[in-house]
């Protein structure tokens, strides 16, 4: 029994989508080369243990407020979520950002960060990054204006973040849903963006008529 006991801890099985490390007395075996997909064998346990990690998978991770994507983005509905923002023109505003990763490289994720999940390491960042982006733009560039340049630079700093930690994470996609105002003023915000609209409107029709 104690044989068969020992030779069920030697065998392990490594899925498609997984890379994994054997660990010996806690020290990384072969650090230099991951162990792939299959059946594997290894030293009984409390010799070695193994770590997987799912290199394949793309997570998801929800900044600022999370909503259901079936849920529609009217500005005067009521998600639930409370976490506000301020922008450059001292308006407070509710993002709903979801961020998309995966774990690029497992070696140097599990020595530096091992102890602090990938998702409060990267939605720590997040926060600051997007702090300091907001309080330099106001509110209708943010929404509005120039809404793919800073989506497009808050993604870069997270990226370039992740190589100076050494933390093996890669940035697949940072998506902006939306940014709501507050409910409670969500009508005064919607006639602005109505003006913005007509403003438009109007110049496209006298660029025309030129």
């Amino acid at each position: 029994v104690l044989g068969l006991g020992c030779l069920k801890t030697m065998a392990y099985t490594v899925n498609p989508d997984e890379q994994a490390f054997v660990l010996r007395f806690g020290q990384i075996v072969n650090p230099d080369k991951m162990v792939g997909s299959g059946l594997h064998w290894k030293l009984p346990w409390p010799i070695d243990r193994v770590e997987r990690f799912q290199t394949g998978k793309i997570f998801s991770l929800s900044v600022g407020n999370v909503v259901n994507f079936d849920d529609s983005m009217i500005w005067r509905n009521e998600h639930g979520d409370t976490k506000t923002f301020i922008s450059g023109d001292n308006n407070l505003f509710l993002p709903y950002i979801t961020i998309h990763y995966r774990i690029q490289t497992p070696k140097a994720y599990y020595l530096n960060y091992r102890k602090m999940s990938a998702d409060r390491l990267l939605e720590y960042q997040a926060y600051n990054i997007l702090s300091s982006l907001f309080v330099k733009k106001a509110y209708f560039d943010l929404a509005l204006n120039e809404r793919d340049q800073w989506t497009k630079l808050a993604e870069q700093r997270l990226q370039k973040k992740m190589h100076q930690m050494n933390a093996g994470i890669e940035i697949v996609a940072f998506c902006l849903r939306d940014l709501h105002p507050p409910k409670d003023i969500a009508a005064s915000y919607e006639n602005v963006v109505a003006a913005y609209q007509k403003r438009e409107q109007s110049l496209n029709q006298a660029q025309q008529y030129y």
